[in-house]
């Protein structure tokens, strides 16, 4: 998608000065603008009163690659509004606790992301990742910068499952690892904008030794996701200027918790699986209880 690409004036001068379905679809979505963003192609076509055809067309019309592209911009956009909205709400206001405003300020736009992230999962992404999972002999899961968090967290939850699995926020060692991985490994990426060349030639050394891969991203437009075999695409950013923020990676943890799911669902042996990972949880809580310390008191009771 173009960066510079302004969905709203695109859709404002279509309506304006385009003829026809277009002219009319315009209209119709720049009025249910904030209801597209969570409306599949076939539901959008019935509600406008036009074809699929016309509303894939009229998406490229407007400069993107397609409806769902069109899609994630008016998600974004919304969000965007939406936090703006917030803003200009609390400063309208005489707030006496500014920190309460920012409460619930955070909580809102985090909550829209997640909506967000909800209509752009694709179901079918999502089962196959889970099945290229599931048919890894070692998992390589890897990411760098804001994404080492996501990264760590998918690794020690595959572990945790009983998958053999590594994790890598170091490109030199990553560059060792995929000159020679074994048969039967799976690369998992996380990365934000997708654009990233050590994520790129990760994914590339994966495609020239057939190997399959994985990617989460808010751009699936990007270098890394048109090397990828599977995309997840996570929500873009709630900020304005389309930077990362908190909500990204909240984004790339709840589909962390969809892939994790799925594989406990998915498992030949259900049971075993969810008891073995009960026993794993239940031997990691006993590490969370320190032993218990003598006081201050107690030890001064002992000195003396």
């Amino acid at each position: 998608m173009n960066p510079t690409l302004d969905p709203m004036r695109a859709l404002s001068a279509l309506a304006i000065c385009g003829s026809g379905a277009f002219a009319s679809l315009a209209t119709w979505v720049i009025n249910n603008r904030d209801r597209v963003a969570d409306m599949p192609l076939g539901e959008i076509a019935a509600a406008s009163k036009v074809s699929e055809t016309t509303v894939f067309r009229f998406a490229r019309q407007l400069g993107f690659s397609g409806y769902r592209e069109m899609r994630v911009a008016l998600a974004e956009l919304r969000g965007i509004a939406h936090g703006q909205k917030l803003s200009e709400e609390w400063m309208s206001a005489s707030h006496n606790d500014p920190y309460s405003a920012i409460i619930n300020n955070t909580i809102n736009v985090h909550s829209e992301i997640l909506r967000n992230t909800a209509v752009l999962t694709d179901p079918i992404a999502l089962r196959s990742a889970v099945t290229f999972i599931q048919n890894a002999r070692v998992i390589n899961v890897f990411g760098f910068g804001s994404s080492t968090g996501p990264v760590v967290d998918l690794y020690q939850r595959l572990i945790r499952f009983g998958y053999v699995a590594s994790n890598y926020s170091d490109p030199h060692v990553l560059t060792a690892v995929t000159a020679n991985p074994p048969a039967g490994s799976l690369f998992f990426g996380i990365s934000f904008s997708g654009q990233s060349k050590d994520v790129v030639d990760v994914l590339a050394s994966a495609n020239r030794q057939g190997l399959p891969s994985v990617l989460i991203t808010s751009h699936p437009d990007s270098a890394a996701a048109q090397l990828a075999n599977v995309v997840l695409h996570s929500a873009p950013a709630g900020a304005v200027g389309g930077s990362e923020t908190v909500g990204t990676r909240i984004s790339q943890l709840t589909m962390i918790e969809m892939i994790c799911t799925g594989l406990a669902l998915e498992h030949p042996r259900k049971n075993e699986f969810l008891r073995n990972a009960a026993v794993i949880e239940r031997e990691i809580e006993k590490k969370r209880v320190a032993e218990k310390l003598p006081t201050p008191t107690e030890n001064l009771h002992r000195i003396r």
